[in-house]
Parts: C-alpha cells; structure tokens; sequence
C-alpha cells in the first residue's frame, strides 16, 4: 500500500505534539517496517526536521508551504489552503498514493475532498480521538455544516475506542448532524511495548510520594485544577511531590493556583520532554494522575499501564471503559475532595499499587501492543482499497 499521513506539527523532530501526532506517528513507522510505502506530510516542522527527499525508517517526509499572517484573514487562508493541495497534488501523483490518514483537521479534510470531486483517486481515514471538534463547533452552525460535511464523506472513521463511538454520535445527535458512515475502525495502535523497567515498582522506595501528570494545560476537557485542588486538602497528611509534565493556554493560571495554594514547593510545572525521558520519569514515580472531565483513549494512561505506573484517573467516559478500580488502576469522581480522599488511600496501600502495576502491564501488553494492532490497521486499510 501507498499510504499518506498528515500532521500539522510533525512528531518526527523536537517539536512538542500531543497524543494524537504520537499515535500517528507510531502507526506510520510500523506500517513502514511492515513494507508499506509510507509518507509523511507536515506544515510547521522543527529545525532539526529531514529534507523533503531523506526518510527516516523508510518514511518519504514532506511538508507543505504557509504564510503567516493574521488568523482571521481570508486571503492568507486562501493562500494556504492553495499550497496545502499543490504540495497534495504533486504527492499523490509523484507517488501514486492510494489512501490518507489524518485527524479531523478541517481545513485539510476539506482539501482532501476538493481533490476527488476533481478526480483523483484515494481513500481517506480520519481518526476521531475526542470530541475537540464538538467543542470547537458548537454554537457556531456553519462550522457544524462543515463537519457534518466531512464526516460523511471520508471513506472511513478510526475510533479509537469502542465508547468513543458512542460518545460521538451522541454528540451528533445534540447538534442535530446527519451522519452516516461509510466504514469504521474501533481501536488504536497502541503503544511500543519497548521499554522495559530496570527496577520492579514493587522495588521502588522513595522517601516521599511522587504523583506525575502529563497532558496539555487547557480547561477544554482537561482538569489540572482539580488535582491542585486536592493536593492543598492533604499537605498534612501526606509527603509528596509533584511533577505536571505539559504546555498550553491554561499553563500560568495553573501556575497561579498552586502558588494560591501555597504549593509552590511541592508541585513543579515543567515542558514536554522526550520520550525515553518520560518513561524514566514514570519509572521513578509512585502515581500517574489524570483529571479530565471526558477522555478517548488517553495515551499517557496506556503508557503508564505498559511501564507498570499506577494510575488515579477519573472516573469518566471512557476512561472507566478500560480502567477498573482496583484491579488495573484506579478511579475517582472528578471532585478535588474526593480525589484528595482517593490520593491518600492509594499512597497508603502499596500492595494495592503493587497489584494495580502488575495488572496493568498485563493489560497494555494484551490490548495495546503497537505490534500486534498495526496487523489489525493493515487488514482494514487492504479491505477499504478493495472495497467500492
């Protein structure tokens, strides 16, 4: 197969991505060591980012032309969405690519689209992760129009769980979207269960409780706030560190609210690091929180599972689809008197940790093994290329 993936930021440089560019990024590489030709097409990449003509593990990179200006004018929209299908149409030819993978980026679905109504001929795969799209469109009835559009017409949704699914059509439903698909796949590629922990977490021993969160700082789904909050009820009761691994909009009313809360000693904001960098820092942490008020499939969950780090999560759609408290990680309502309550019950039962760990790796390793899903990926993309 001749595949496409699209991201706006690329995940092959230093540049700092999210859980999404991560996913893709990992379905592209192993699809390409599977003997796949696979390309990857980006807008803004780091300085540290390949030639349109090298390929790191066998990817053809690309990136395509944009011109900065103000966000809201339309003449520097048009210019971009020009060079987004020029650099497409000079791909898809030079290529002869056969299907495009991406998320639901508006603009470049939109693109994708005005292409085959011009008669080029390839499938596309959108991957629908959460519900940001939702919170983007509601209230505004054209942007609605435009994703409902869309929807409809690529070739193939990927959900990448089973409860996501469900989520999203209800959201269609409250937005009165007329959505019927044409094919789906339910599932993600999971992870690389690469890494393997130099010490057991039943060896791990640190003098005080060390809790990690790592995901975006924006009060649009996510609730940095709401673990703050419960770390201030418990400073008596219990030692404890805290590293927030993260950027985005909310980053200094977080940082304004731990120093409110006289937490500025104990509770760290630090960047995005590597990769390697973040499994050694879960190897070294008692507890990975994660306090959202909806969640996909949150990839830090899944790479915590595989390292053997506990993880407190809320107990939301669909994160309680995949954790079961108690048994493979822990869960507690999105209240910070409650998660305070949780938060010390599970620094005071290592043995409970110990068995959640154990239970955990067990799991990301039977259902979000990256080399065992990718077969799964490749079955459905042949059947969609065959299919009319």
């Amino acid at each position: 197969m001749n595949i496409l993936f699209y991201t706006k930021l690329s995940p092959f440089t230093a540049s700092r991505v999210g859980g999404a560019e991560t996913s893709i990024k990992l379905l592209a590489s192993k699809l390409a060591s599977r003997g796949h030709t696979v390309h990857y097409l980006s807008r803004r990449m780091g300085q540290t980012d390949v030639d349109d003509e090298d390929s790191i593990n066998n990817i053809g990179f690309w990136r395509h032309g944009a011109v900065k200006g103000e966000a809201l004018s339309l003449l520097i929209k048009k210019i971009n969405v020009w060079l987004l299908k020029k650099k497409l149409i000079e791909i898809i030819e030079s290529e002869n690519i056969q299907l495009i993978y991406c998320f639901y980026e508006l603009q470049f679905l939109e693109a994708l689209l005005e292409l085959r109504e011009q008669g080029y001929d390839f499938k596309i795969v959108m991957r629908m992760a959460g519900l940001l799209w939702y919170e983007k469109s509601r209230g505004n009835a054209e942007m609605v129009a435009s994703f409902e559009k869309v929807f409809k017409s690529v070739d193939c949704i990927n959900f990448i769980h089973p409860y996501l699914e469900e989520m999203v059509f209800e959201k269609f439903n409250e937005l009165d979207m007329d959505v019927a698909l044409r094919n789906k796949i339910v599932g993600d590629i999971g992870v690389s269960i690469g890494y393997q922990r130099r010490m057991s977490y039943e060896d791990l021993n640190n003098q005080c409780f060390k809790i990690l969160m790592a995901t975006r700082f924006s009060y649009l789904q996510k609730r940095y706030d709401v673990l703050v909050e419960a770390l201030s009820y418990i400073t008596s009761e219990l030692a404890f560190e805290v590293s927030l691994r993260g950027d985005g909009p909310e980053r200094e009313d977080i940082v304004r609210l731990i120093e409110k809360r006289g937490l500025s000693d104990k509770v760290q904001v630090r960047a995005f690091v590597d990769q390697q960098k973040l499994w050694e820092e879960m190897e070294n942490a008692d507890i990975l929180c994660h306090s959202t008020d909806y969640e996909g499939l949150s990839k830090i969950i899944i790479e915590a599972m595989a390292a053997g780090l506990p993880v407190l999560a809320s107990d939301v759609p669909s994160i309680n689809k995949y954790i079961t408290d108690g048994e493979n990680g822990f869960l507690v309502e999105n209240e910070s008197e409650l998660w305070a309550k949780k938060l010390l019950a599970v620094a005071r039962d290592k043995d409970a940790r110990v068995r959640v760990s154990r239970n955990a790796m067990n799991f990301a390793h039977l259902h979000y093994n990256a080399d065992k899903n990718v077969l799964k990926f490749e079955e459905h993309f042949e059947k969609l290329l065959f299919s009319r």
